[in-house]
C-alpha cells in the first residue's frame, strides 16, 4: 500500500500540476468569440494556446512540461471554442476541460490509470473498483483524498453514500475505508476548500481508490466566501459552530489593510468586543477571560497585537478557524464561554511557494516547501510593524511623542512517517512593545511550542497525541519620575498533554480520551526601576496547578431525520498559591439532537457544562496587557456555567442561501468580581478584594448568508443580555443591594453586514457594517462635601451606558496582469476603516472641574476619522 501511494504520488504530480489557482485581474469580464478561424503549420502547441488566449480572450491552465515538442498542424474555420480545440488536440494526447467559456484546463491523456484507481473531479464520474467475484457478499474501498494540486492528505473530507445515513470523515492523513454489500453506489466527497465531487462506483471486490478534489477555479481564492460543508448549516449535529476559511478571513476589511481573524470572528453572531484598542472577544455574554483560543492546539493567552488593533495570527499560515460558541465537544474545558481554534496549515510537500504583503504599517512574508519531496514539509512565516510615523501625525502630545513595535513568528515542520503516521512540529513567538511618551512602557509577548502525532492504528480507530508549551510574559515599567520608576514583570507557563481517540464505524463516530494541564503562575515581581526610585520592592506569591481530566463523546447517526451528539468530561484541578492550595472536580456532560425537518431544514438542541479553574481579574472593562491571572484556591471556587441552545436552520435554492435563528440561555455560578474601591495591581491579598457572584445570560441570534456568487456575503442580528448578581454575607461584600446589574460587556443589540461583491475578474468590493449597543458604565449619582473636600458618590455600577457604537469599512481589491505565465500572482488592496468618520466613544470617564469642583464627563474616542491604507499582497 505504501509503496502504491508513493507512486500514484509521483504520477499525480507529474500529471496534475497545473496552475488551476492563478488570479484573473483584468477590469471587465471578457467573453469569447462565438466562432473562431484559424490556420497553423509546425507552430509549437504552446504559441497555439498563446494565440487563442490573446484573441479570443481564452485562459488555459497547464504544466509547461506537457506541451513540450508538440507542434500543431491545422486549419478549420467557423468554429465553436470546443469544436476548436478537438481539432487542435487531435492525436497531441491531451485532454481539455471547459470549466466555463473562457476558462480551460489541460491535462495529459494516459489512458487508464492502473490500481489503486485513481479519479478527480474534473475527469471521472464512474469507475469500477475490484475484479467481479460471485463469492463476494461484501468489499472493502480503502484509500486517500488528496489535494489534487499538490497531493497533500485532506483532513475532515466527507464522504457520503447516496439513501444511506452514514458518512465517514478522514483523518489528517487523508485516509478512508468503507464496507458495503458488493453492487452499485453513488458516493459523495466534500471538502470545505474544495469543489463538491459525486462518483459512481461498481463495488465488484475489495479495492483501492485515489481521490484527487480540486479548489474552485472559477472564483476569486481571495475574496470566495467558502462553508465548510454544502447543507453544514442544517446537517451538522452540534450546535453554535464556526467555520472560518481563509478565503472569508481576507476578504473582510480590516484595520490598516491587514486581513485578521479576530476582526474576522467579530462578524459572527453573539460575538463582540468592548470597542476599538480592546483585546479579545465576547462570546454569548460571557467575558474575554472565558474564552479558550488555540493556535494549533496551543493555548495563546493575548490574542492581540497593538493593544488589540491586531490579532497575533498571520494570516498566510492560517488555514481555517473553528469557534465553538454553543454545544462545545468533549474533548474541550477548562474555559466558560467559547473555544476558538486556530489551525496552521501545512507546508506544501511539492515545491517551495510563499506567500507576503507590504502595507503602511506593517509587512509579512511566509515561505513554504519540501524538506524531503512528498514526505517532508516546512513552513516559516513572519511580520513586522512599524506604526511610529502614525502616532507622530496624531495631534495629542502624548500619543505624539510616543512609540511602539509588534512581531511574530512562526514555524511549522510536517513529516509523514508513512501513509498511516504523521508527525508535525510548530512554533510560535510574538513580541509587543510601547512606549508611552517616555513615561510608561508596556512590553509584552506570546510563546508556544508544539508537537503532534497522528496515526491510525486500525480500519477503524486513529489516534492523535499532542504536548504543547505555552509561555506569556509581560514587563511594564514606569519611568517618569526617577524616585518612583518602577518595574513590574509576571509571566503564566503551561504545558497540555491531550491522547485522544477516534473510533469510526458507520454509525458511531466515537471520541475518548484524557488530557493533562499544567500551569505555573508568577502574578508579580516588583522592583525598583532606577537607583533613585524609593519604591518598596514586592514579589507576590508564586501559584501552580494541574488540571486532570478524561472525556467519551459519540456522534450517532440514528437515521436520515435524526442524530445525536452526547458525552461527557470529568476534570480534577488542585491548585492555588502554595499556603492555598484546594482540590475541586466535577463531570461536564454535553448533549446536541439535530431533527431534519427536510431535506434543507432542521431544528437543534444543545446543552453543555463548562468548568473553569482558572480566572481573569480585571477592574478595567477592556482586557490590558498586565490583566492577571489566578489560580483556584481555598477562597477562590471555580467557575461554572451551564447553557442550553435552541434552533431552527433552513437553506434555500439549493444551500445557496442560509438562515437561522438560535436561541440561548446561560446560567453561571461563582464569577468573579471585585469589591466597590478594590485595588488588583500588586496586591499580595487579592482574595479579600474579589467576590464571586452569579451571572447569567440570554439572547436570540438571528443569521441570513449568501454562500456564493458574484455577490455574496451575510447579515446577522443579536439581542442578548449578560447580568451578575453578588449578594454577599455583608454590605460590602455586596453589590447593587444584592440586584442582578450589566456586565461590562452587557451589549443588547449587534448587527452586522458583511458584503462581497465580485465586479470583475479581477476587481471586488468589500464592506463591512457594525453596530452595537454602548457597554455598561458607572456614572456619578451625587456629589457632596466633607470637611471642605468634594466627594462623588457612584452609588450604583453599571447604571448608565456609552454612545451607541458603529462603523462601516470598506475595501477595494485589484488584481495584477492577466499574464498565463507569470511567476508572481499578487492584487493591491485599499481599505478604508470608519469610512464616514464616526466618533465612536471607548469610553466616557469623569474627573472634577477645577472652578466648581463637580465632575464632568468627558468622551474619549480612539479612533475618530477614517483610516486609509493600501497594502501589496503576492504570492510565488
Amino acid at each position: 500500500m505504501d509503496n502504491r501511494l508513493s507512486n500514484n504520488r509521483n504520477l499525480l504530480t507529474k500529471n496534475l500540476t497545473y496552475l488551476i489557482l492563478l488570479f484573473s485581474f483584468l477590469i471587465g469580464s471578457a467573453q469569447t468569440n462565438d466562432k473562431i478561424s484559424a490556420s497553423f503549420t509546425e507552430t509549437p502547441l504552446v504559441d497555439v494556446l498563446d494565440d487563442l488566449s490573446s484573441k479570443q480572450s481564452v485562459k488555459f491552465f497547464y504544466d509547461i512540461r506537457w506541451l513540450k515538442d508538440k507542434e500543431v498542424s491545422v486549419s478549420f474555420t467557423d468554429k465553436s471554442l470546443e469544436e476548436a480545440l478537438l481539432i487542435i488536440l487531435k492525436d497531441q494526447k491531451m485532454l481539455h476541460l471547459l470549466r466555463e467559456p473562457n476558462y480551460v484546463i489541460l491535462l495529459p491523456d494516459e489512458g487508464n490509470s492502473s490500481e489503486p484507481v485513481q479519479v478527480d473531479n474534473t475527469v471521472s464520474n464512474r469507475v469500477n473498483i475490484g475484479k467481479i467475484d460471485l463469492s463476494l457478499d461484501r468489499a472493502t474501498i480503502s484509500g486517500y483524498v488528496l489535494d489534487g494540486t499538490n497531493s497533500r492528505p485532506l483532513e475532515s473530507a466527507i464522504i457520503s453514500i447516496k439513501d444511506n445515513p452514514a458518512r465517514y470523515v478522514t483523518p489528517p492523513d487523508g485516509s478512508f475505508e468503507i464496507s458495503l454489500p458488493v453492487g452499485d453506489y453513488s458516493l459523495k466527497f466534500h471538502h470545505p476548500t474544495m469543489v463538491d465531487y459525486e462518483l459512481e462506483i461498481g463495488l465488484n471486490s475489495n479495492g483501492e481508490l485515489m481521490v484527487n478534489m480540486f479548489e474552485d477555479v472559477t472564483l476569486l481564492e481571495e475574496v470566495v466566501i467558502k462553508t465548510t460543508a454544502v447543507d453544514q448549516n442544517v446537517s451538522k449535529i452540534i450546535s453554535g459552530q464556526d467555520v472560518l476559511e481563509i478565503a472569508t478571513i481576507k476578504s473582510i476589511p480590516a484595520f490598516f489593510g491587514e486581513a485578521d481573524v479576530i476582526s474576522s470572528v467579530l462578524a459572527l453572531p453573539g460575538v463582540s468586543k468592548v470597542g476599538e484598542g480592546s483585546s479579545g472577544i465576547n462570546v454569548r455574554g460571557g467575558g474575554v477571560g472565558q474564552n479558550l483560543i488555540r493556535l494549533d492546539n496551543a493555548t495563546v493567552y493575548n490574542p492581540s497585537h497593538l493593544f488589540g488593533f491586531f490579532s497575533t495570527f498571520n494570516p498566510d499560515i492560517v488555514s481555517r478557524v473553528n469557534l465553538y460558541r454553543g454545544s462545545i465537544p468533549v474533548e474541550y474545558g477548562g474555559r466558560l464561554s467559547s473555544v476558538m481554534n486556530v489551525e496552521i496549515k501545512n507546508g506544501n510537500k511539492e515545491k517551495v511557494t510563499g506567500q507576503g504583503g507590504a502595507g503602511l504599517i506593517n509587512s509579512r512574508i511566509m515561505v513554504e516547501g519540501p524538506i524531503r519531496k512528498d514526505s517532508t514539509s516546512f513552513l516559516v512565516a513572519g511580520r513586522a510593524a512599524y506604526p511610529n510615523y502614525l502616532l507622530r501625525e496624531l495631534e495629542d502630545i502624548e500619543l505624539n511623542s510616543s512609540r511602539t513595535f509588534f512581531g511574530d513568528a512562526n514555524v511549522k515542520i510536517d513529516h509523514l512517517l508513512n501513509s498511516k503516521h504523521r508527525l508535525s512540529l510548530n512554533g510560535y513567538l510574538s513580541r509587543d512593545r510601547f512606549d508611552f511618551s517616555d513615561e510608561l512602557q508596556y512590553n509584552y509577548g506570546n510563546r508556544t511550542l508544539g508537537l503532534e502525532w497522528n496515526g491510525q492504528l486500525s480500519e477503524r480507530i486513529f489516534n492523535q497525541n499532542t504536548i504543547n508549551y505555552t509561555s506569556y510574559d509581560y514587563i511594564f515599567k514606569e519611568l517618569e519620575d526617577p524616585t518612583q520608576a518602577s518595574t513590574l514583570d509576571a509571566e503564566i507557563n503551561q504545558v497540555v498533554f491531550d491522547n485522544k481517540f477516534l473510533y469510526e464505524s458507520d454509525q458511531h463516530k466515537v471520541t475518548f480520551g484524557v488530557n493533562l494541564t499544567l500551569m505555573d503562575i508568577e502574578p508579580g515581581n516588583f522592583e525598583k526601576g532606577s537607583e533613585l526610585s524609593i519604591i518598596e520592592p514586592l514579589e507576590l506569591d508564586q501559584e501552580d496547578g494541574i488540571e486532570a481530566s478524561v472525556y467519551v463523546g459519540d456522534e450517532f447517526i440514528l437515521n436520515q431525520r435524526l442524530s445525536f451528539y452526547g458525552g461527557v468530561r470529568y476534570s480534577i484541578f488542585n491548585g492555588g498559591p502554595e499556603n492555598a492550595k484546594e482540590l475541586y472536580h466535577g463531570a461536564e456532560p454535553r448533549f446536541s439532537v439535530n431533527y431534519k425537518t427536510s431535506l434543507n431544514s432542521s431544528i437543534k438542541l444543545g446543552y453543555n457544562r463548562m468548568r473553569q479553574y482558572v480566572h481573569f481579574i480585571s477592574n478595567t472593562t477592556a482586557a490590558t496587557p498586565i490583566d492577571l491571572w489566578k489560580l483556584s484556591n481555598q477562597s477562590i471556587r471555580p467557575q461554572v456555567a451551564d447553557q442550553v441552545t435552541l434552533g431552527y436552520f433552513r437553506n434555500f435554492e439549493d444551500n445557496l442561501y442560509e438562515t437561522s435563528i438560535e436561541t440561548f440561555y446561560k446560567r453561571t455560578s461563582d464569577l468573579i468580581e471585585y469589591r466597590n474601591g478594590a485595588e488588583l495591581f500588586l496586591n499580595s491579598n487579592l482574595e479579600e478584594d474579589l467576590v464571586q457572584g452569579s451571572g447569567r445570560a440570554y439572547g436570540v441570534e438571528f443569521s441570513l448568508k449568501k454562500t456564493s456568487g458574484d455577490f455574496n456575503g451575510w447579515i446577522s442580528y443579536t439581542y442578548s443580555r449578560s447580568l451578575i448578581q453578588v449578594e454577599g454575607a455583608t454590605a460590602l461584600a455586596t453589590i447593587n443591594n444584592g440586584d442582578f446589574f450589566p456586565t461590562n460587556f452587557d451589549q443588547p443589540h449587534n448587527f452586522t453586514a458583511f458584503s462581497n461583491w465580485k465586479v470583475t475578474r479581477r476587481f471586488s468590493i468589500n464592506s463591512n457594517f457594525t453596530f452595537i449597543t454602548g457597554r455598561p458604565i458607572s456614572y456619578p449619582e451625587s456629589v457632596y462635601q466633607v470637611r471642605g473636600i468634594t466627594v462623588t458618590d457612584f452609588a450604583e455600577r453599571n447604571n448608565y451606558r456609552i454612545p451607541n457604537y458603529h462603523r462601516l469599512d470598506v475595501s477595494f481589491v485589484l488584481g495584477t496582469t492577466l499574464k498565463r505565465q507569470k511567476k508572481i500572482e499578487a492584487n493591491w488592496s485599499l481599505s478604508v476603516y470608519n469610512l464616514y468618520g464616526r466618533p465612536n466613544a471607548y469610553s466616557v470617564y469623569f474627573k472634577n472641574n477645577e472652578r466648581t469642583g463637580e465632575p464632568e464627563a468627558f468622551r474619549l474616542s480612539i479612533l475618530a476619522r477614517p483610516i486609509v491604507a493600501i497594502s501589496y499582497n503576492f504570492k510565488f
